[in-house]
């Protein structure tokens, strides 16, 4: 009967079996700490990729746009046909700024720019003033692009060349062919 008591009641020399609390909780610390030092290379690495596929998607319908369909454009109130030139500057800007901002806060107004790529999308485009750019802009451009193709959009918040430097340079009635 003796070994019965002593397997139920601890002994003085005998350890108490720890709790598994304490390994629980350093688990959880080591898991939330390694999430926080992760957490920023997996979203610049997931952004770096999908303004990837923002560029290659913009590109191709660029391309498919200018020998097969009109890439027009409405601007001030106009509506022009964009030259094969102009179409390749434009895209050629916007993929020259790099990753852009992400901005999931679309203008609440009607866009400066609308350009329709036919049957391969649209891109929408807003001339928006800075309020904390560490660069010293004051404007800036909020891209939304919609791919029919592809079934995705892209919004991006372009720092650094103002909305009015793409019109003048790719957009002009001067430069395109008025429709209306």
């Amino acid at each position: 009967m003796d070994n019965m008591y002593q397997s139920v009641i601890p002994s003085p020399g005998r350890k108490r079996p720890r709790s598994n609390l304490l390994l629980g909780i350093l688990i959880a610390i080591v898991l939330v700490v390694l999430a926080i030092c992760l957490y920023p290379p997996v979203r610049m690495m997931v952004h770096q990729s999908q303004y990837k596929e923002f560029v290659t998607v913009l590109s191709t319908a660029t391309y498919r746009t200018s020998p097969t369909q009109v890439l027009t454009a409405q601007v001030d109130g106009q509506t022009l046909s964009v030259s094969q030139d102009n179409a390749y500057g434009l895209c050629g800007a916007i993929v020259k700024q790099g990753p852009c901002y992400i901005s999931k806060e679309q203008p609440q107004r009607e866009p400066d720019v609308h350009l329709s790529y036919g049957i391969y999308g649209t891109m929408d485009l807003w001339d928006v003033p800075l309020e904390n750019d560490s660069n010293g802009f004051s404007s800036g451009v909020y891209i939304h692009f919609t791919s029919y193709t592809e079934n995705v959009d892209f919004s991006y918040l372009m720092v650094g060349d103002p909305l009015r430097d793409l019109l003048t340079a790719y957009l002009s009635p001067e430069l395109n062919t008025v429709l209306d």
